[in-house]
Order: C-alpha cells, then structure tokens, then sequence
C-alpha cells in the first residue's frame, strides 16, 4: 500500500471515528426528545407535539443515511459490522409506527416510540461506540 493510500485510509479512519463520537451524542438527544414525545402523545395530539415528531423523523432518517455511509466506508476495513446490524431492526419499527399514525392510534404509537425505538437506537448507539473502539485499536 502506498503512502498516500496509508494517508487517505487513516483520513478515512479519523472521519468515521468523529462521525461516530458526533452521532453517538446525537441519539442521546433523540432519545431523550423521543420519551418526551411519547409522553406528550399520550395525553394530547396537538401540532407542537406532532411537529416535534416530524423533527424527529427527519432526525432519525438523517441517522439511518449516516448508518450507510458509514457501512460503505468501513469497506475499506477489516472490521466486522455485526454491530450495526441492530439498525436493520428499525424498518419494521418504522412500517409499525406509520400504521399506528395512519390510524390514529396515539398509544400505540407512543408506545413503539418508548418500547421498541428508543431501545433500539440504545443498542444501537452501543453498536457505534463499540466499532468506534475496534476502530481506534487498529
């Protein structure tokens, strides 16, 4: 390998680490703004709450990019990927999630919210810190 091969993977490895560190921090917030969310609906659907949600939709989608950009690079590494593999879960939570809101169904949604996605972004966010640490012993 040359060195400029060398120097772009280490680029590429200083990249996805921070992008890892940046986007661990990033699920915390979403998480805690997603409990909150939850709660809300349970008792009130009024347009903050729904706009909240929005937000956090687009949060969560801009997450899942960030999952498979980071899948693509870490192609350029022998590192397994078994620890994203929490994220391919989220589809169907997803799909659920759409049926309850297209039903009206706010406890049910809220409950996806609390039950099923905010422990899975948790496994998830473990998934990342977990890569990021096989990333820096390298």
């Amino acid at each position: 390998m040359s060195i400029i091969d060398v120097q772009k993977k280490e680029t590429l490895r200083t990249a996805i680490t921070e992008g890892i560190i940046s986007t661990c921090e990033s699920i915390g917030q979403i998480s805690a703004r997603l409990s909150d969310c939850a709660n809300y609906l349970r008792i009130e659907q009024t347009e903050g709450v729904f706009n909240d949600i929005s937000v956090l939709m687009d949060n969560l989608s801009d997450l899942m990019d960030f999952v498979r950009e980071l899948r693509n690079g870490l192609e350029q590494f022998e590192i397994s990927q078994e620890s994203l593999s929490s994220w391919d879960k989220s589809i169907d939570i997803f799909k659920e999630m759409l049926t309850a809101f297209e039903g009206k169904d706010w406890i049910t949604l809220a409950d996806l919210i609390e039950y099923e996605l905010n422990p899975l972004l948790l496994e998830g966010k473990n998934g990342l810190s977990e890569l990021n640490e096989r990333l820096t012993e390298k």
